[in-house]
């Protein structure tokens, strides 16, 4: 395992070129470019804003803050994993050309991700400075929460990877799910709004409670419970850990089926 992840790690340079490229392909024909990476969540965070906190009367305090910070970690997750998905198809020339770790493309994917997030928690800090919101000690745990969250979209991605090659249909059932998750995830209310049956599933969910604990370091100056965060620690490593496995199982074949 120790010399698998010795041998990833020299494709380090590669990883992150991959990953710069990416990004720039991402808005090679676009006039306003990676400034769409700070403009698009800005828009959606608008409308969010507009239709829960106006049309729905939503009362959650410092809402528009909540909004950008839930949609900057679901938005992350699913760019990981999406990008992910593609990533071996869309490098099929290189994989067939010279020999390079298949975990490399996922890699590449999910620091693509984590650029994008970057530039879109500069919104968090705008609006954090637009409402003279002042932060408390607890915030310090956000990055710990940023790491466990790329922990748990690498473990997912890295499966995803390995069977949109073997099964194209993925794309379209994974574009279902995570369109059900926008739902399922504390985005635009609170876990503790539901009814107690229904979050205790929803906190099942590593990404949901990930969520829910940002909010609560960030806004309410509260830390999460040694349960909760014991549990989202040992999920998203066991994520990664189980992930990786079973894209090693898959992973076979992969050159054929190219």
């Amino acid at each position: 395992m120790f010399s698998e992840i010795r041998e990833i790690a020299k494709f380090r340079t590669l990883i992150t070129t991959f990953a710069i490229m990416d990004l720039k392909l991402r808005y090679r024909n676009s006039i306003l470019g990676v400034v769409w990476s700070f403009l698009e969540p800005l828009l959606i965070l608008t409308i969010l804003n507009l239709v829960f906190s106006t049309i729905l009367a939503n009362n959650i305090e410092h809402f528009p803050i909540y909004l950008i910070l839930s949609l900057t970690m679901y938005n992350m997750f699913v760019r990981s994993t999406s990008m992910s998905m593609e990533s071996m198809l869309s490098k099929a020339e290189i994989i067939k050309s010279v020999y390079v770790k298949r975990e490399v493309f996922a890699l590449s994917s999910n620091l693509t991700s984590i650029f994008m997030m970057i530039i879109e928690f500069s919104i968090v800090v705008i609006f954090v400075i637009a409402f003279q919101f002042t932060p408390t000690i607890t915030s310090l745990m956000l990055p710990i929460f940023f790491v466990l969250l790329a922990c748990f979209s690498l473990g997912i991605s890295l499966p995803l990877s390995a069977l949109n090659v073997r099964f194209r249909d993925m794309r379209v059932i994974w574009t279902i799910v995570t369109q059900a998750l926008f739902f399922l995830t504390p985005i635009f209310y609170k876990i503790d709004f539901l009814p107690e049956p229904i979050a205790n599933i929803v906190r099942l969910n590593p990404l949901a409670l990930l969520i829910e604990m940002a909010h609560n370091s960030l806004l309410y100056d509260t830390l999460p419970s040694v349960q909760d965060f014991t549990y989202v620690t040992v999920s998203s490593i066991l994520i990664l850990f189980v992930g990786w496995i079973i894209f090693r199982k898959l992973n076979n074949r992969v050159d054929e089926i190219i």
